[in-house]
Parts: structure tokens; C-alpha cells; sequence
């Protein structure tokens, strides 16, 4: 559980305090508020694969993101040296269970998923996946655990 959640009430009325000196024109809209930095995006995943699969968010969190051991992770494709694209699942060595991943391909403007179990990545710190420079397909050992959509990674 993460201290938002153990404080809710306390969060809330800091919210409904602060957002009016933040925004005192009284306009709060969501790309404000991102702009702003005010929303963690991986949060949103983890509470979006959360509620689409029906699994708890873990209360502890510090090795799984859900109850059921496994981990919401999100990346980028960025081009890196020598014509490669890659993107890097990162801060992963304490993790014991699956990764569902989202990675976004701002070259196509396509969302991958990939369901990667622990004994694939095992210690490692990071897991880094590969795309084809001319397809953008996912290449390597990791192309595998690609699925179709999000809901895939929330089964």
C-alpha cells in the first residue's frame, strides 16, 4: 500500500487545498495537470491492470506491484546507436514474479505488451528489448512473450 493510499483522507483535503493556489484561474484539466508532473504514469498502469484483471494491488508493493507476485512495468523505443531501437524494462532485480509490460513505440505511436516470466529474467536489472529498425517488430528472445493487447497482460 502505498502512503497515498494508507492517507487518503489526509491526501484528499491536501489536494482540495493546494489545487486552487496551484491553479488559481480554477481551470484543472488532465494535460495541466500532466504537464505538471502531478500524475505518475506507471501508477496509472498499475491501477489500470489492477482493475482490469481483478488483482489487488499489493499493499507492501516493494517486490510486486499486485497481489499475485507480479509487476506492472512501462517503457519507451528510443533509437540508440547504430541505427538500433531498442527499449529497457528497468529496476527489476528485486522482482520475484511476472512482468507485464507496456512499452510504447513513439516511432509507430504503438503500444507492445509482453507477459515475461521470472525464470526468463531471473537477476537481472534490467531486461532490454530489441525492434526490428525497419519493421518495428520486437526481435530476440523476448519477441516471444509479446501478446496482442492489454488485456492480455491483465489475465
Amino acid at each position: 500500500m502505498t502512503s497515498i493510499e494508507k492517507h487518503s483522507a489526509h491526501n484528499r483535503r491536501l489536494v482540495e487545498y493546494c489545487l486552487p493556489l496551484l491553479y488559481p484561474d480554477g481551470n484543472v484539466t488532465l494535460k495541466r495537470i500532466l504537464n505538471d508532473g502531478l500524475i505518475s504514469g506507471s501508477r496509472v498502469a498499475e491501477c489500470a491492470v489492477s482493475r482490469v484483471s481483478g488483482i489487488k494491488l499489493d499493499p507492501i508493493g516493494y517486490t510486486a506491484d499486485l497481489i499475485d507476485g507480479s509487476d506492472v512495468k512501462t517503457a519507451t523505443v528510443y533509437h540508440h546507436q547504430k541505427q538500433r531501437f531498442l527499449a529497457r524494462v528497468t529496476n527489476i532485480k528485486n522482482k520475484t514474479g511476472l512482468l507485464r509490460c507496456m512499452v510504447y513505440n513513439p516511432f509507430t505511436t504503438k503500444w507492445h505488451f509482453l507477459l515475461i516470466p521470472h525464470e526468463v529474467y531471473g537477476s537481472l536489472y534490467e531486461v532490454t528489448i530489441y525492434f526490428n529498425k525497419h519493421t518495428m517488430k520486437i526481435t530476440g528472445k523476448y519477441s516471444k512473450y509479446e501478446v496482442d493487447n492489454f488485456e492480455e497482460i491483465c489475465v
